[in-house]
């Protein structure tokens, strides 16, 4: 028995517009009306993947400083190929920042001055040319949500994502209140350093 059968109400369909006034959403197939609206929709990143695989590799830095831990993590798992420019998750205040950068330099961490490659920020996921901005409680109007990495600034974590829609899903279910983000993501430096 698969998934699609246990829940009631689920169809699969490519989205071509969405309506959060009326809560409607249009498909392939037609349109889908419901009570509530949650848009959870991750980011295009089509341009930081190409980014990564530049096979010359180099020096990297990154356009928002909320894509670090990607090129922390790039620069760490290439094997020499990438070193590591910027200051490691600085937004998360110095002890973190301090913190991080001793343990990604114990494990091996190559720093350069000068990036010769960026990775660009992720871009918003069709149909929105814009990241939505829900505000503290995820709510961007009634009965219509917004969780993952379609809202605003900030970290594209799957972590993240997943705690915004436990959020939404309660506070659908028992009222709304505010989310309070957490930033979770792990480093194992690889084995023998850089």
């Amino acid at each position: 028995m698969d998934w699609k059968s246990r829940i009631s109400g689920v169809r699969k369909a490519r989205v071509e517009d969405v309506d959060e006034s009326s809560i409607t959403v249009k498909t392939e197939d037609g349109y889908i009306q419901g009570d509530y609206m949650v848009i959870a929709l991750g980011c295009d990143k089509s341009d930081q993947v190409r980014v990564i695989l530049d096979e010359k590799g180099g020096c990297i830095g990154t356009e928002s400083e909320f894509d670090e831990y990607i090129t922390l993590q790039v620069s760490l798992l290439s094997k020499g190929k990438f070193k590591y420019h910027g200051s490691p998750l600085s937004w998360l205040g110095r002890r973190v920042s301090q913190a991080v950068e001793e343990l990604a330099t114990s494990g091996g961490l190559r720093t350069c001055e000068t990036p010769n490659l960026i990775l660009p920020k992720c871009k918003p996921p069709a149909p929105y040319h814009t990241f939505l901005k829900p505000g503290n409680t995820l709510k961007l109007s009634e009965g219509v949500f917004a969780a993952g990495d379609v809202v605003g600034e900030g970290p594209k974590l799957g972590e993240l994502s997943m705690r915004m829609g436990i959020h939404v899903a309660n506070s659908i279910a028992k009222g709304e209140s505010e989310f309070k983000p957490l930033f979770i993501k792990s480093y194992t430096p690889p084995r023998g350093g850089g």
